[in-house]
């Protein structure tokens, strides 16, 4: 049950980079949180996949700052926030249920909330491998690409590691 499992996570993390790779080409599709479940599936269904992912550019270049300082660029978050706030509303308007709304609307504040509060913002010319420095939105929030990174992005014990 448990290979079943991995296998299933290591099939979720190539479904969630094939869809960040085209969110790297169409600005309608974001890059970001399919690269952050590509991260988190990858982590849980093999160390081997997890290893060579965090070793890309195309990791560095979107989330090696965001995992590792919990801090993005100013023009990082305000694409982010801008995308998001852009396609949520669309499909808001889209939506035959009331309930699926009213949770997008939630998943919107949520959103902003996490972003201006949570995600520190790194000066214009912040390095993602050095210090984070410059002004801060939000708690200070440390952490790697560790168990506790993935836990706290909904990924259940903090203290299980893909083996």
């Amino acid at each position: 049950m448990k290979k079943i499992v991995k296998t299933l996570f290591i099939v979720l993390g190539f479904v969630s980079l094939g869809l960040g790779l085209v969110g790297v080409a169409l600005p309608v599709l974001p890059t970001t949180p399919f690269l952050i479940v590509t991260a988190f599936c990858f982590a849980r269904g093999s160390e081997r996949f997890h290893r060579w992912f965090t070793g890309t550019g195309l990791y560095r270049r979107h989330l090696e700052s965001f995992v590792e300082k919990r801090a993005m660029r100013a023009r990082s978050k305000a694409f982010v926030l801008v995308m998001v706030s852009v396609l949520l509303p669309l499909a808001m308007y889209f939506a035959p249920w009331l309930h699926a709304r009213i949770a997008m609307g939630a998943v919107l504040a949520w959103h902003w909330w996490y972003f201006l509060f949570r995600v520190k913002t790194l000066k214009a010319g912040g390095d993602a491998g050095g210090e984070a420095g410059g002004e801060h939105t939000g708690a200070e929030a440390g952490g790697g690409i560790g168990a506790e990174a993935v836990a706290e992005a909904g990924g259940g014990d903090a203290g299980e590691r893909a083996r």
